[in-house]
């Protein structure tokens, strides 16, 4: 399973780097600020994610009770009390059958309790919020014990995300003036759903901005997602 958790991505980084280049980052060690530091070879790597926020919160997602899961995703809910309002307007059967037909699920005891009868509802308290999930905006799938297997986000808006990775790139700068300071400073930098066009355009991105403003980072390292050659795609800015 994929891990958009920060410090997943710097162990694997690390891991990535030593084999890559292991006169340079053998003796390397996980740290702060910068993520990765080697003091033999006086060189430090700064590590960061650059990805749509709706990528970074499906981490999250993973492994929850379906409970935590319906609230975090705001997944549409009704009060049983609305749903006596809805009920007299319209055919009891249908709309009855309708709300089964939306696998509703409840809390209790802090629980998902999914519904499976007419009766159920109908016992409900007033008050008692019922999530209609197959109006979840997120696809999902459950475990055994009723936590999220799987999840699939919305679809996305596609935004430009070279000039994202190039605005992190003079973020990570302004941040990593006030690290330790190594002989060399180099920059990791993780996206997981940036194809290759995608990272062409952003090396021409950096090299530019490099040329006009003489980037902090020595070295830029993307992982090679799209080859089996290699593992790190390699962006010198000496």
């Amino acid at each position: 399973m994929i891990s958009f958790q920060k410090e997943d991505v710097e162990i694997k980084a690390l891991k990535l780097l030593k084999e890559y280049d292991s006169k340079k980052y053998k003796d390397a060690y996980k740290s702060e600020m910068p993520d990765i530091q080697n003091d033999i070879t006086n060189v430090g790597v700064e590590v960061v994610v650059v990805d749509f926020k709706e990528n970074l919160f499906l981490d999250k997602l993973f492994g929850a009770p379906f409970l935590q899961f319906l609230k975090m995703t705001n997944c549409y809910k009704i009060k049983k009390k609305e749903l006596e309002g809805l009920l007299e307007v319209t055919d009891n059967d249908v709309a009855l059958q309708e709300i089964i037909n939306s696998k509703p699920v409840y809390d209790k005891n802090g629980k998902a309790h999914h519904v499976t009868t007419r009766d159920e509802i109908q016992d409900l308290r007033p008050k008692q919020e019922i999530y209609l999930t197959s109006y979840s905006k997120y696809q999902f799938e459950l475990d055994e014990k009723d936590n999220i297997k799987l999840v699939v986000p919305p679809a996305q808006w596609v935004g430009p995300l070279p000039e994202m990775m190039l605005q992190a790139v003079k973020d990570k700068e302004e941040k990593a003036k006030k690290y330790k300071q190594f002989e060399e400073l180099n920059l990791y930098l993780q996206s997981f759903i940036s194809d290759k066009e995608e990272i062409d355009e952003f090396e021409k991105l950096i090299n530019e901005y490099h040329k006009k403003s003489k980037c902090l980072f020595k070295n830029v390292y993307l992982p090679a997602f799209w080859t089996s050659e290699q593992k790190i795609y390699h962006i010198s800015l000496d």
